[in-house]
């Protein structure tokens, strides 16, 4: 998951509830598992996890600022484990 400058949540690698690569998602989550780097292209579109806005692509990284990134599994869950989680400096 990255949240943006602004707080707004999108998710790199979600599960997959059918399809080879489910809406939204940069890998399926069967091949996440496997890989030790996950490279992020600084354009890429993504639906962010916003009640409304869920469908509609919009640019990850579209502003200057501080990035949170956060990996770990079921992150939406009171049942996970503590994330992953770094700070990137996005500047355009």
């Amino acid at each position: 998951m990255v949240r943006t400058p602004g707080g707004i949540d999108f998710y790199l690698v979600s599960p997959q509830f059918g399809g080879p690569t489910p809406r939204g998602s940069i890998m399926p989550s069967e091949a996440f598992k496997g890989i030790s780097v996950l490279k992020v292209p600084a354009d890429v579109w993504l639906p962010p996890h916003v009640y409304g806005r869920d469908t509609i692509p919009e640019a990850l990284f579209s502003g200057k600022g501080d990035y949170t990134i956060m990996m770990g599994e079921n992150l939406e869950s009171d049942h996970a484990a503590p994330p992953f989680t770094c700070t990137v400096t996005f500047i355009p």
